[in-house]
Order: structure tokens, then sequence, then C-alpha cells
């Protein structure tokens, strides 16, 4: 009798871990099933992948934007759909998104995915290791198209007005120039308001019509149709006669010239002189009056040179970093420090790309900021396949 009220115990706690097993499986499945109910009505495309990097789920957005059936989709390699085919793959082809997964890390960034009948698509993604065992990613994207397409619309608008206003303003420029010399020179006698209102008139409108070229290079960056025009040139005098320009401007402002060795390379001039304008003015802009700017000529190894501005102010908040080199962008406070665009970093970098050098900035704040700007010995002819026309492109 023992053994058999042993053996229906025995029976019994079987039969109920087995309930128990079923029902913890049933609530999973339906856990499982709400977790992809919520990914499927998301606005954004998403994709589930296993731990070898083959899909497992994707919503429908993902395959709206990819342009592919699930049956097309589901357990093959996210990079194999989303990237550059098979062929590639078989050239180990490895693109940032895909290290990102088979290293189980997040990703976030600006990428191409092959839609249907080998269409680029661009779009915004985001990848995310999930926790557990299971060693899952899950993938969420948004097609930026849209975004690409009315963005240029506003660049060729933006472009075709300053066009137009080129030509009137460099007649008002080119007349109140001559006013103010006539002024200057004792040729036109006028009371000394009417005087300073001629200074300023011709002062405002040279400073407009810096706006104007600015805007016209920045349109002619991001279409890839900047003119460069290779030259000889020797540096030193092109920084020293922008210093003294500076002075002028800026008559509080003081700087400290280091250019030992005579520096040329053969490069485009008007863009070098923006350069180093933009970084001069940022400098006198931002790094206060107490200490002197110090700009710093080297030449590099193998040729070529670099240009190094250093300011003493407040310098560049940790969060606003990762933003001075993008189009448009002023820091919150940037209005305390005068006035701007937000396009001359932004321009002043896509040229020196262009020009086949670099510049890049370090800051600790406050302490002050300092841009490297680094010119090779001779400029490429032909425009570069580089991050100046695709970071114009995808933003």
């Amino acid at each position: 009798m023992p053994n058999m009220a042993l053996a229906l115990a025995l029976v019994v706690a079987v039969m109920v871990g087995l309930a128990m097993t079923v029902r913890a499986r049933r609530e999973l499945r339906h856990a499982r099933s709400e977790h992809l109910q919520v990914l499927d009505s998301l606005e954004l495309g998403v994709l589930l992948l296993r731990a070898d990097g083959t899909v497992q789920h994707a919503n429908g957005v993902a395959m709206d934007v990819l342009g592919r059936r699930q049956d097309e989709i589901l357990g093959r390699s996210s990079h194999h759909i989303l990237h550059v085919g098979a062929a590639a793959d078989q050239r180990g082809i490895v693109c940032d998104l895909e290290v990102a997964i088979r290293l189980h890390q997040p990703y976030h960034g600006q990428e191409r995915f092959l839609g249907s009948g080998g269409r680029s698509v661009p779009v915004m993604v985001s990848s995310s290791p999930l926790t557990g065992d299971s060693q899952a990613t899950l993938i969420s994207f948004r097609d930026r198209s849209s975004d690409i397409a009315i963005r240029q619309q506003q660049d060729e608008a933006f472009a075709l007005v300053s066009h137009e206003i080129r030509g009137p303003l460099t007649a008002v420029v080119g007349y109140s120039a001559r006013l103010r010399t006539a002024v200057t020179s004792g040729v036109l006698t006028v009371d000394t308001q009417r005087s300073e209102e001629i200074a300023l008139l011709a002062r405002e409108t040279q400073r407009l019509r810096e706006i104007v070229m600015l805007a016209l290079d920045v349109a002619e960056i991001e279409r890839g149709s900047l003119d460069v025009d290779v030259e000889p040139i020797r540096v030193n005098r092109l920084v020293q006669v922008e210093i003294d320009r500076i002075r002028l401007d800026r008559p509080t402002a003081s700087v400290v010239l280091d250019a030992s060795q005579d520096v040329a390379v053969e490069s485009d001039e008007r863009h070098i002189r923006r350069v180093v304008r933009s970084l001069l003015e940022n400098a006198a802009q931002y790094g206060g009056d107490s200490e002197a700017i110090e700009v710093t000529l080297t030449p590099c190894e193998g040729g070529g040179c670099c240009l190094v501005v250093r300011d003493h102010g407040a310098g560049i908040p940790v969060e606003a970093q990762s933003n001075v080199f993008e189009r448009f962008y002023r820091h919150e406070n940037a209005s305390a420090h005068g006035r701007g665009l937000g396009l001359a970093l932004y321009l002043s970098r896509q040229l020196a790309l262009r020009l086949g050098g670099q510049l890049t900035f370090t800051s600790t704040p406050g302490e002050g900021a300092t841009f490297s700007f680094t010119l090779p010995a001779a400029c490429p002819e032909a425009p570069l396949e580089q991050t100046a026309v695709i970071g114009a492109l995808f933003p």
C-alpha cells in the first residue's frame, strides 16, 4: 500500500510538472506574440535577428521599405538582405552595422539598404542586442528618402535665391565701397554722422555679400559641383593677410602667429582663405579678449602643412561637441557671442575634405578650443568619394 501511494504521488507530481510546463510555454508564446504585435505596430522598420544574424521576424514597415515579401526575408542573413547581396558577401565585405551585430554591440548611424530591384534606400538605423541567452538583436530603421528629397528641394531654392541676389548685391557693395573711399579720401565732404553711416553701410553690405557667397559655396559643395582652381600658394603669406584682416575688423582681438618655416602647397587659394578666415573669426568671437589667439603653421612630414588655431575662451560644451560641424548648428548660448548662420564651420570642414585635408578640433570646457586644419602638398583634382559628399547628402 505505501508503494502504491508513493507511485501515485509521483504520477501526480509528474502531471503537475507537465501542466506547469505547458502553462509556462503557453504564457511564453502569448508574451512573445504580444511582443511581436508591438513590433508590428511601430512606424519604424523592425527586424528581429537570431544569434547567427539570420532574420527571425520582420514587421510590415520593414517589408515595405525593403520591397520584399516575408518569405524573402525570414531565415536569411541580415547583411545579405540589407546591404549588398550575395556577391559582396562572398567577397567578405563587412559594414559597421554587421560588425556591431556580430560583436553583439549597439549601433546607431546612417546606412544605405538594398531594396527591391537593386535600388538603394537611405535609412537611419539602430541595432540593440537583447539580454538573455538568445543573443538576439533588434534592428530598427527609418526610410530617409523623402527627407533627402525635401532637403534637396530646399537647397536648390536656397541656391537659386542666393544666386539671384548676388548680381544686384555686387553693385551695392561696389558703390558703397567707392562712396566710403570718397569720404575717407576727402573727395566727398560730409558731416561726422553721415561719414559713420557710410562706413557702416559699406561694412554691412560686404558682410551680406560674404553671407551670400557662403550660401552659394554650401549649395555647390552639396551638389558636388564646387570648382577647385589649383595653383601654387604661399600659405604663410595667406595666413598673415587673414590675421591682419581680423585685427582690422576686431581691434580688441590679439593674435600671435608662430610660422618659422615657409610653407607652400598646390591647392585652391580662395577655399583655403575661407577656412582660415572662419577659424580666426570663430576664435575671435568665442575666445574672449583676455588672452591672445595662438596660430601655429608648420610643414607636415611628406609635404603639406598643418594650421592650428587655439583660443582660451569658454570652450565648447561636451554635449555640443558632436554637433560643431553640422549645418546650421549654433549652440544655445551662441547668440551672446554675435550673429551667424551656423554654416562657417560646416563649410570649412567640407572644403578641407574637398581639398584632400582634414579639419578637426579638441576642446575642454573652461579652457578654450583648438582647431587643426591640415592640407596635402597637392590638392586632388577630382572630387573625393568621401564624407564631403556623403555627409552633405545624408546628414
